[in-house]
């Protein structure tokens, strides 16, 4: 009923595009309702019942039919690159284009109200034990009609100029008969380059040749990657430097992930699926990558945000991570919703899809209507982005994903909000557009609030980050922490302040996948999860200790590691720009993950080492060579951070922006030139004269007993000092202020302190 709601809202309308659009979702909806009916009625009569109490884990049994199912709830939700999402963008365009935004609006938070039930259904079938009774798929004449409707859902979702014709020679008559204006409808034509479909390719097979072996299964996702990688490469002339340098990233440490998984899943149930979405999911995120072109970033967007990643984040099957993965996928539902709304409001006015002509449209549009396009799409991508968060499960990737994924959300999928950001702003003209609305502290009001948002973001997830306990839950508010730095960077316009968020945007991919990686590390040798079941691990692991070691002083920004050079031009453009309160914020943030840090060191890899862990070894080569070439680039990059200047100079160019003066080892700025070269020279020579020093000394080393105060029953395990025990006092007070502020709208989160 909903379904038909829509189609005659948009042929209600009384208008050329809306019939076109209303047609095309009748013929969608005929194909998608058929093959809901069919797949549901198959699992029905197999489980003589039609309560969807009954048909949990039925997936597990009945894959084909189930498998036909969940695609057609995922078509009939909107969601590309399936057949509905065609015909419903079409109407949502019509509404927009008939002035009935309103419609549109409701159209949208329907879905999202649908993709709650529907989404369910999914987890249902799938994700839930099975206890039913004993059965096995339809015959061959049931699925024969089943596999036919998927093939159409997908076939009209990837190629939809087919049904479209159909549609618009049915509306040709219409309009012909009602004498209704035959007007031009928007060009929706997708094309699908090979650097996404290498990846989709990729993950199909590792899906299907990895049912026989799952290493089978995880070389094929490396070698996919890696064939994708060098797609992107050779495709250097198709795209600006911007684009191709992301997309060189996200393939680039998508390669390193991929290989980690190796090890980390080695024991692990599903590695064909677990592979074949994560290959699908980074697809989707090389798309919108290099885009230009507002309705294939938006397919993109949505196959990168939605289903893949829900399905990726969900694959250890537990109740948490179910719930989890659900509410985070109707958060991304939420955020890409408005994004869509701000999109079409630009797009129809600008009549066209085309990045570069709708930029070159914005000046000449009504100011309400830029005015509204880019907040909606900028508010979408905040809340991708996760900033000023109070639910961290609802707002970043659950800690319950598999921590291979975990990483590659943190470090790369997350910054397609901020690079999305920036171009929408600087390279489309978003900024000069939304200066017009008025300007606050020498910047255009939005961007004033957006920086004081980052700002609050920095300190606000940093202090949360100290109190944690759960290894990822304390890394995952340290990514929403970093991403305010970015945001900040951006949000001040300058040519530091972009600058300095453009380094750190690089920097924290490679740092922060790095303590990814050596928590997971930590995880699946020692099978610990909070940092109170660790300890004295540094004597059984000391690879993965010295790799964190790396990446934790590059997130603090401690010089010569790479966070240094990127945190510091922040600062100074916050300071350049009179945000004085701004930069302080900033300096806090540091000094707070600082100790958060010394706390997870302490906790993980220092003090004695409990007898359970006297078994643990080292991680298995495919986790430590990611981790050392990650290693080996916050080192690199901190050291001679001219490499990704160069490259950033040259996206400043691209937005009109003077590039500041660089060199290999340093960059100049208003207040002098950093020079990395320098202060390592100094800092080797200091640690020169320590070895020196320390090879004439005494080098006997004395062992003595632990100070007990006369108390002789205590075993080391007993007198280990706890995570919680570190910073006691700031501890309360955030815990304080979080019980104050926090937990009355947006409850108190304790399922996930676990």
């Amino acid at each position: 009923m909903g379904q038909i709601g829509e189609i005659l809202v948009a042929i209600g309308a009384g208008t050329y595009l809306g019939m076109v659009g209303g047609i095309n979702h009748v013929l969608n909806h005929v194909v998608m309702k058929g093959l809901l009916f069919l797949a549901a009625g198959m699992l029905a009569y197999r489980l003589k019942s039609q309560n969807i109490e009954k048909f949990k884990g039925i997936g597990k049994v009945m894959p084909f039919t189930s498998g036909c199912l969940a695609i057609g709830v995922l078509a009939i939700m909107g969601l590309p690159p399936f057949n509905g999402f065609i015909s419903k963008f079409l109407m949502l365009y019509d509404d927009i284009e008939a002035g009935y935004w309103y419609f549109a609006a409701l159209m949208l938070l329907a879905s999202v109200i649908s993709a709650i039930y529907y989404i369910r259904l999914v987890r249902t079938v799938f994700f839930e034990k099975y206890e039913g009774p004993k059965v096995k798929e339809g015959p061959i004449t049931t699925m024969i009609p089943l596999c036919i409707l998927t093939c159409l859902t997908i076939f009209n979702g990837l190629f939809p100029e087919t049904a479209l014709n159909l549609a618009k020679s049915a509306a040709d008559y219409v309009a012909v008969q009602g004498k209704i204006e035959v007007t031009a409808i928007p060009q929706i034509s997708i094309t699908w380059p090979v650097i996404i479909i290498i990846p989709a390719i990729g993950g199909l097979l590792a899906y299907f040749l990895g049912k026989k072996s799952p290493k089978i299964a995880g070389w094929t996702a490396v070698i996919g990657m890696s064939a994708a990688s060098i797609a992107i490469v050779m495709s250097n002339e198709k795209y600006d430097i911007y684009s191709l340098s992301f997309a060189l990233l996200i393939a680039g440490v998508g390669v390193l992930n991929l290989l980690y998984s190796l090890g980390y899943m080695s024991h692990g149930h599903a590695q064909n699926r677990y592979y074949m979405f994560f290959m699908l999911m980074i697809g989707g995120l090389i798309g919108v990558a290099t885009s230009n072109n507002f309705f294939t970033f938006f397919i993109f967007w949505e196959i990168m945000s939605s289903w893949t990643l829900y399905f990726v984040i969900i694959h250890e099957e537990t109740q948490d991570a179910l719930r989890e993965g659900f509410k985070y996928f109707i958060f991304n539902y939420i955020g890409a919703s408005l994004a869509l709304l701000g999109m079409l409001i630009l797009t129809v006015n600008a009549e066209t899809f085309d990045m570069k002509i709708a930029a070159s449209h914005l000046a000449n549009l009504d100011l309400t209507t830029i005015s509204w396009g880019i907040i909606l799409m900028t508010a979408g991508f905040l809340m991708k982005a996760a900033v000023l968060p109070f639910r961290i499960d609802y707002q970043m990737h659950p800690a319950t994903a598999p921590t291979p994924v975990s990483g590659y959300i943190s470090s790369v999928l997350l910054k397609s909000a901020p690079f999305w950001l920036i171009k929408l702003l600087f390279i489309l003209g978003g900024a000069a557009a939304i200066g017009k609305l008025g300007m606050a502290g020498k910047a255009p009001v939005v961007m004033y609030v957006m920086s004081w948002i980052a700002g609050l973001t920095i300190v606000g997830a940093a202090s949360m980050a100290l109190i944690q306990k759960g290894i990822k839950r304390l890394l995952i508010y340290s990514t929403v922490s970093q991403i305010g730095y970015i945001i900040l960077g951006l949000s001040l316009g300058s040519t530091l302040g972009l600058t300095g968020g453009l380094l750190h945007f690089v920097n924290h991919m490679f740092f922060k996948n790095l303590l990814f990686l050596a928590a997971g590390a930590i995880m699946v040798q020692a099978h610990a999860h909070n940092l109170d079941e660790a300890g004295g691990l540094g004597r059984k692991m000391p690879y993965t200790m010295t790799f964190f070691m790396i990446g934790a002083m590059s997130l603090a920004g401690i010089p010569p590691f790479s966070g240094f050079t990127s945190k510091w031009l922040v600062y100074e453009a916050a300071m350049e720009k009179g945000q004085v309160f701004l930069a302080l914020l900033s300096l806090a943030g540091s000094v707070l993950t600082m100790a958060y840090f010394i706390k997870f060191l302490h906790s993980a890899f220092f003090g004695t080492l409990p007898k359970k862990f006297e078994n643990v070894k080292e991680a298995p080569w495919t986790m430590l060579l990611p981790m050392g070439i990650l290693s080996a680039l916050c080192l690199v990059l901190g050291i001679m951070p001219g490499l990704p200047l160069n490259v950033i100079s040259k996206i400043l160019k691209l937005m009109n922006i003077t590039s500041p003066e660089f060199t290999l080892f340093g960059i100049k700025t208003p207040l002098g030139a950093w020079q990395v070269g320098v202060i390592l020279i100094l800092m080797l020579f200091a640690l020169v004269l320590g070895i020196i020093f320390f090879l004439l000394g005494n080098r006997k080393v004395r062992y003595t007993s632990t100070y007990t105060c006369g108390v002789s029953d205590l075993e080391d395990d007993d007198i280990r000092a706890q995570s919680e025990n570190m910073y006691e006092s700031p501890d309360n007070i955030i815990k304080k202020l979080h019980k104050t502020l926090i937990v009355p709208v947006f409850g108190n989160g304790e399922e996930e302190q676990k």
